[in-house]
């Protein structure tokens, strides 16, 4: 019954129709063809839409309340219930079992989700009457916890958060790592360092995205400087003045550039850093950086475009 309306929606078995009746006259307007044997109906009143389990076909028909015409026909996917791998279904303790004809449907209008039991899978399936598509979730898991977030189709998630998507849709899920780390694989069916990675989501399902430590630019600072107060004792107190602040100056420009536009515009961060990397020899020419600043600049410089590229 849609209680907006005052109209009852009543599934004819026999006939494969679905009789729509003036809740005021108790009058039959139309008679609406759904599919074989329909056994079930859910009545959204906030959308006007009704959902009718087609038992035979295994279908759902969605039909639109003004029009009293069926908008779509939603298969239940009865050769992914008989594959048992990845299903979309929610899992029902095993003590609670479904008699063969015992089909039932159920409408959230304040999520506007519609829950259907299905004996054949033993299971409740999600449609989402936005899209009048099945629905699946996709569960994130972070190794280690806080080491970074993942971004699946502009969602961002954080470890044991979810996203839910269309069942049959395609997801692109990209790991971002959080200062000191970088990523490192996905733990997936098949494990792939591939990133961002895309997948066609076949049903409920756990990604996990694993990341390792990085060296800070703090580190790589301090064990630079180590390094450059042995090697340039040579040349006087004026050239290590000169080279030391040259040095400072690239290595701050650097990290800056990559800091600000490594994420938000990868093509101009990678041409702003190649454009410091030329610049590297022209100040190693006028003596303004010695050979071993020279060899870390371009090491790390190296390490970022790269960075930016994969």
């Amino acid at each position: 019954i849609n209680t907006q309306t005052n109209t009852i929606y009543v599934s004819n078995f026999s006939n494969d129709t679905v009789s729509v009746i003036n809740g005021t006259s108790n009058k039959i307007e139309t008679n609406v063809k759904v599919g074989h044997n329909p056994v079930g109906i859910a009545v959204n009143p906030r959308t006007s839409k009704i959902y009718v389990n087609n038992l035979v076909d295994n279908t759902i028909s969605v039909i639109n309340g003004t029009t009293n015409k069926v908008m779509e026909n939603i298969s239940l996917e009865p050769a992914i219930i008989a594959s048992g791998v990845n299903t979309p279904f929610i899992n029902v303790p095993l003590k609670v079992t479904f008699p063969l004809i015992a089909t039932k449907l159920a409408v959230d209008p304040s999520t506007n989700f519609t829950y259907v039991t299905n004996p054949r899978s033993n299971g409740i399936i999600t449609i989402d009457g936005k899209t009048d598509k099945i629905i699946t979730k996709i569960f994130m898991d972070i190794n280690p916890p806080n080491a970074g977030i993942v971004k699946c189709n502009d969602t961002i998630l954080g470890d044991g958060e979810f996203i839910t998507l269309p069942l049959n849709s395609l997801a692109k899920c990209e790991a971002i790592p959080d200062r000191g780390y970088d990523f490192g694989h996905w733990s997936v069916t098949n494990n792939t360092n591939q990133n961002p990675v895309s997948f066609n989501v076949t049903g409920y399902e756990t990604l996990t995205a694993n990341f390792k430590g990085a060296i800070l630019t703090e580190t790589f600072i301090i064990l630079t400087s180590v390094v450059i107060g042995l090697v340039s004792t040579i040349g006087g107190w004026f050239y290590r003045q000169r080279s030391r602040l040259s040095f400072k100056r690239t290595l701050t420009n650097m990290d800056y550039t990559y800091e600000m536009l490594s994420k938000n515009n990868k093509e101009e961060c990678i041409k702003q850093l190649e454009q410091i990397q030329r610049d590297l020899n022209f100040l190693h020419r006028k003596g303004k950086i010695n050979e071993s600043q020279l060899e870390f600049l371009e090491k790390r410089i190296n390490w970022y475009i790269n960075r930016v590229h994969t």
